[in-house]
C-alpha cells in the first residue's frame, strides 16, 4: 500500500510546492527521499522505528531530524533539494561500495527521483479592473467566434420549436397513436448518426455553417403544415413528417456538434475556456427561445381534435331468399290448387 501511494506525490507549502516523481523505487527508498527533501514529516514513533526498517542498507544514511514540541513530529531537512537556496549545495559524498555494491554483483537498478518546484497561484480578490478585463476578453472572443455562436443558437432554436411539441401533434390515419412514437424514434436515431458524422475530418467554413443553420429553419413551417389545421392538414401522408423528422434529427446532431468543436480552436490557448463558456451560452439561448416559440405554435394550432380520417359508410347488402323456402311455398300452392 505504501509503495502504491508514493508513485506521484505533490506537496504544497505557501506559494511554492514540490512535485516528486518516483520511478523504480522501493518503499524504503521513497521514505528516505521524502524525509531527506523535507516534503514529508513522520510521527515520533515512526522516526524511532525507521533505523530498524532501513537496517542493513549500507547506502542509506538517515538525515538529521528535529522534533517539534507542539505537533510531536520530526521534520527532516536537506539543502540539496531546497528550492529557495541561493546557491546549489553539493550533494553528500557517496559512501564506499561494499561487496554487495561491487561491479561484479548483480543488483537492481537504483531508483531515480525528480523534484519540481510548483508555483501555486494565490487567491485573487475581485475588483472593478478585473471585471473590466473579463468583459474585454469576452468581447474579443465573441468577435472571433460569433458565426459559430449564431450557428449553434439557430440549430437548437429550430429543434426545440418542433421537437417534441409539434412532432407529437402530427395525426396519422394508419399509425394512429403510434405516429408520435415513430417520429421521436426517427429523430433520436438520426441525431445519434449526425453526432457520429461530426467526427468526420472536414473543414467546415463559417459561411457553410451559417447557411446550413438558416436553411434548417424551413423545417418549422413544413412540419407545422403536417399538423395544421387540425381538421384537415395541408400536407397529408405519413411519409412526409417521417422524412422531416429524419432531416431534423441528422442536421441537429451534425450542425449542433461541429460549431462546438471548431469554436475553441479559433482563439488563443488562454481564451479557449472563455470560448467554451460563450458557446454554451448560445446553446442555452437557442434552447430557451425555441421552447418559447414551441408554446406559441401550439397555441396557434389550437386544441386537439379527432384525427381527420375519412369514414366511408357501408351500404346495406341485398338479401337473397333461400331456395328451400321457395320450393316449399310452391308445393303448398300446388296442393291447395288441387283441392
Amino acid at each position: 500500500m505504501l509503495n502504491a501511494s508514493i508513485q506521484n506525490v505533490s506537496f504544497c507549502c505557501g506559494r511554492i510546492g514540490r512535485r516528486l516523481l518516483l520511478s523504480q523505487s522501493t518503499p524504503l527508498d521513497a521514505i528516505y527521499f521524502l524525509s531527506a527533501s523535507k516534503v514529508l514529516s513522520f510521527p515520533a514513533t515512526f522516526c524511532k522505528s525507521l533505523p530498524h526498517l532501513v537496517g542493513g542498507r549500507p547506502t542509506l544514511s538517515l538525515p538529521s531530524c528535529e522534533c517539534d514540541a507542539e505537533t510531536k513530529t520530526f521534520g527532516f531537512s536537506n539543502p540539496v533539494y531546497s528550492p529557495t537556496s541561493s546557491a546549489p549545495a553539493q550533494p553528500p559524498a557517496t559512501p564506499p561500495l561494499d561487496a554487495e555494491d561491487s561491479p561484479g554483483v548483480l543488483r537492481t537498478p537504483r531508483p531515480s527521483y525528480k523534484v519540481e518546484d510548483v508555483v501555486h497561484p494565490t487567491e485573487r480578490h475581485a475588483s472593478w479592473s478585473a471585471f473590466k478585463r473579463g468583459v474585454a476578453a469576452r468581447w474579443m472572443v465573441g468577435r472571433a467566434i460569433y458565426p459559430y455562436m449564431v450557428s449553434i443558437g439557430l440549430v437548437y432554436f429550430t429543434t426545440l420549436s418542433l421537437y417534441p411539441g409539434i412532432a407529437s401533434e402530427v395525426p396519422s390515419c394508419r399509425l394512429g397513436t403510434w405516429m408520435p412514437i415513430v417520429l421521436m424514434s426517427a429523430f433520436n436515431f438520426f441525431d445519434f448518426v449526425g453526432k457520429i458524422a461530426a467526427a468526420y475530418p472536414y473543414e467546415w467554413s463559417r459561411s457553410q455553417l451559417l447557411m446550413a443553420s438558416g436553411v434548417r429553419l424551413l423545417l418549422v413551417p413544413l412540419m407545422l403544415l403536417c399538423a395544421a389545421p387540425r381538421h384537415a392538414p395541408h400536407i397529408v401522408g405519413d411519409e412526409y413528417p417521417i422524412f422531416f423528422s429524419v432531416v431534423l434529427g441528422f442536421s441537429n446532431g451534425l450542425f449542433g456538434s461541429v460549431p462546438m468543436i471548431m469554436a475553441p480552436s479559433r482563439v488563443s490557448r488562454e481564451h479557449r475556456e472563455i470560448a467554451g463558456n460563450m458557446m454554451t451560452l448560445s446553446y442555452n439561448g437557442g434552447l430557451l427561445s425555441g421552447s418559447l416559440v414551441s408554446y406559441l405554435l401550439l397555441g396557434i394550432l389550437g386544441p386537439p381534435t379527432e384525427p381527420p380520417c375519412r369514414v366511408y359508410p357501408t351500404p346495406p347488402l341485398p338479401t337473397i331468399p333461400t331456395t328451400s323456402t321457395t320450393l316449399a311455398s310452391n308445393v303448398t300452392q300446388m296442393i291447395l290448387s288441387m283441392h
